[in-house]
Parts: structure tokens; C-alpha cells; sequence
């Protein structure tokens, strides 16, 4: 005889399902649409994100999407207080007035690019994202150069192979790059293969080289690598990332800087 679900595994299915619709639900939204307390939702939402198979998120969740590549809006929402101190600490301890940056696609690259506007920074920012340029178009002090082709409105970028020719006379101070997986012995990797050779190309024309990653990106592998032809990547990640595994990691070689305050040294 089956035993019949309890009613924590009714409510945990119902919670899925509400991600399959809609895409990211909220705390509030679920109490209400499933009759429970935001204590019992938090740790419903604890332990399917144990089991992989949904993302935490500031005040709600948004499900793991069989594709390797998750949408740009599911990824705006995805540990964005991290994302954002990230973005604070680059602005307060990395750029200077007047540097040329190529900021990648990303959620986190468009924190910075909000922080630059914030902070009245004045600088040249150089990408293909849409939100990025949105963003800096509100400031006088930025000069925004836009990478063009075919725009992508999953990724939320320009595509295309126009990026060669564009890249072709440009020097860079600082490339920021988005990536979706950090591993000890995977290397930096994202889903994307026809991101691999514009990254790789912008590393080439850029003096530093930074890989811009929260803590939910380490210990996981895509299929692709990128940046590890170069040797000078640094990798800057939030507070939120666990201090053994940064020194693992930097005794296996890797440069990682934690978004904890402290000047970078580069």
C-alpha cells in the first residue's frame, strides 16, 4: 500500500509548479496562494534548493531550468544583494576616473554599470547589453560604446560576429567578465559557445582582466571554458562565499579577490 504525501510534500509540489508558470514567485506570493506562514514557505524553500532544485532569491525564488543558460530577467532576481555588493566594492576600489571598461552581458556587469552611475564616475564603458547601455545613458559622465549585431532578448545582447571588426583599434583598462561556473579543476566556464571567442578577444585587448562571480557560481562547471589561455584573471566574488573554499581555490592557482571591503590589489 502507497502511503499517501504528507502535507509538506503537497505543498513543496505546489511550489514547483507555481515556478513552472510563473517564472520567480515571491514569499508573500506564495503564503497566499498556498495558506502558510513565511516561516514555514523559507524553509520549504531551503530544502528544495537542497535538493537543486530551485534558486533562493532576495525575498522569493525562481526555478533550476532544465537549459544550462537561465534567462536574463530569472537572472536580474538571482542573489542580487550580492551581485550589488560586488558591484559596490569594484566601483570603490578599482576604477578610476576617466578608464576605459568592457562590461560583459550579465546581471552582475549591469550592477556595476548601475554603481558606476551612481557613484558619477566618469568613464568609457564598452559592451553589447542592452540593460548596460540603458543604464549608462542616464549619466553625462559615461561614454558608452555599444558592441551591435543581432540582438539576442534572451540574453538581452547584441550577437553576431561585428565584434571583431568593433574590437579592432580599441584598448581597454579593464575587462569584466560574466561567467556561469568557477571550478578548482573545471576552470571558468559559461554555457554559451559562441561567447567563448568574444570573451576571449576582449581579454585580449583589455590590461586587466576581471571574472565577476557570486558565491553560487563556484564548484559548478558549463560546458564551455573561457579566459584560460590567460594567466592574469582575477576572480572578485561576494562576502557570502565560504573563506576554505577561496583558499582552496588560491592554492590551486587562482587569483580570487572577496568583495569584503578590504583595497584590491591587482
Amino acid at each position: 500500500m502507497l502511503m499517501e504525501k504528507n502535507k509538506a510534500e503537497i505543498r513543496r509540489e505546489r511550489i514547483l509548479e507555481l515556478l513552472d508558470g510563473l517564472g520567480s514567485v515571491s514569499v508573500s506570493e506564495f503564503c497566499a496562494k498556498l495558506g502558510c506562514s513565511e516561516s514555514t514557505m523559507r524553509n520549504d524553500l531551503t530544502y528544495l534548493e537542497s535538493l537543486g532544485k530551485l534558486y533562493r532569491t532576495f525575498g522569493g525564488a525562481v526555478r533550476v531550468e532544465k537549459a544550462p543558460y537561465i534567462s536574463i530577467h530569472n537572472r536580474k532576481i538571482l542573489y542580487a544583494q550580492e551581485k550589488k555588493e560586488i558591484a559596490e566594492y569594484i566601483v570603490n576600489h578599482m576604477i578610476r576616473s576617466n578608464d576605459t571598461i568592457i562590461l560583459d552581458t550579465g546581471s552582475t556587469c549591469a550592477e556595476i554599470a548601475r554603481a558606476i552611475v551612481e557613484g558619477k564616475i566618469p568613464v568609457t564603458i564598452i559592451s553589447s547589453s542592452l540593460d548596460i547601455v540603458n543604464i549608462t545613458s542616464a549619466s553625462e559622465l559615461v561614454n558608452v560604446y555599444c558592441i551591435g549585431g543581432f540582438y539576442n532578448a534572451q540574453q538581452g545582447a547584441f550577437t553576431g560576429e561585428s565584434y571583431r571588426s568593433a574590437l579592432k583599434d580599441i584598448h581597454a583598462d579593464i575587462y569584466f567578465a560574466g561567467v556561469t561556473g568557477i571550478d578548482k579543476e573545471g576552470g571558468i566556464t559559461i554555457p554559451l559557445g559562441e561567447e567563448v571567442n568574444m570573451k576571449n578577444l576582449y581579454a585580449e585587448v583589455a590590461s586587466k582582466i576581471c571574472a565577476v562571480a557570486d558565491f553560487s557560481k563556484f564548484g559548478k562547471a558549463s560546458p564551455r571554458k573561457v579566459l584560460n589561455h590567460v594567466d592574469n584573471v582575477t576572480i572578485i566574488t561576494d562576502s557570502s562565499i565560504s573563506r576554505e573554499y577561496v583558499e582552496e581555490m588560491q592554492e590551486a592557482g587562482y587569483h580570487i579577490l572577496v568583495a569584503d571591503g578590504k583595497k584590491a590589489e591587482m
